[in-house]
C-alpha cells in the first residue's frame, strides 16, 4: 500500500505537551501501573500535581522508574533504586519493612519535584517539544501545611545536570 499526502490529513488531534515551571509542588498520585516499552519495563505513576495554592487546580504529569524483575517475576528495587528512594521520602524519612514497599504510603498529598525535559535518548528536543515529570518525591505535606505560592522552591537550590540527565 502506497502513503499518499491525504494520509497525513484530519489526524486526531493532540494536545500540547504540559510544560510546568520546574520548583516544588504539593501533588497526590492518582494511579500507578506497569507498562510494557520496546526498550524494557516502566513503573508509571500519575499524579495531580497543584497548580493553584488553594488546591483546586491540578495538572495529571507522570513519573516513570525502570522496573527489574527477580527469577520469580516480582519486583526488584534495590537499595538505591529511585523508586525505593521515592518511596522512603512519601514515608517521610522511614525505612520500608524488610521486604515490601506498601501502597499505602503514597495515600495523602506529598511535596514533589517537577522538571523539564530537554533531551530524549536520540539527544535535544526543540523547545516546542519540551515537557514536564515528576522527578522525584521530596516528602509528605504535613498536616495544617497551608502554600502561599507556587513553585513551593524555584530550581535554583537543585543542580542543573540532575535535572536533565536523570533517567528512571
Amino acid at each position: 500500500m502506497e502513503m499518499r499526502d491525504e494520509d497525513f490529513e484530519n489526524l486526531d488531534p493532540v494536545d500540547p505537551p504540559i510544560l510546568l515551571g520546574e520548583g516544588l509542588y504539593p501533588a497526590k498520585r492518582i494511579k500507578q501501573e506497569a507498562r510494557k516499552y520496546s526498550y524494557g519495563e516502566k513503573l508509571v505513576q500519575v499524579w495531580h500535581v497543584y497548580i493553584s495554592s488553594d488546591l483546586t487546580q491540578y495538572v495529571v504529569l507522570s513519573a516513570f522508574y525502570n522496573l527489574s524483575r527477580d527469577g520469580g517475576g516480582r519486583f526488584d528495587f534495590g537499595k538505591v533504586h529511585s523508586y525505593r528512594r521515592d518511596w522512603i521520602a512519601a514515608n517521610g524519612g522511614r525505612m520500608p519493612p524488610r521486604n515490601s514497599l506498601p501502597n499505602k504510603v503514597w495515600e495523602g498529598i506529598k511535596v514533589v519535584e517537577v522538571r523539564t525535559v530537554t533531551r530524549e535518548r536520540r539527544g535535544p528536543l526543540h523547545p516546542s517539544n519540551y515537557y514536564s515529570v515528576v522527578n522525584r518525591v521530596v516528602r509528605p505535606v504535613e498536616d495544617g501545611e497551608t502554600f502561599e505560592t507556587l513553585p513551593l522552591q524555584p530550581p535554583g537550590n537543585t543542580s542543573k545536570s540532575s535535572q536533565n540527565s536523570r533517567y528512571r
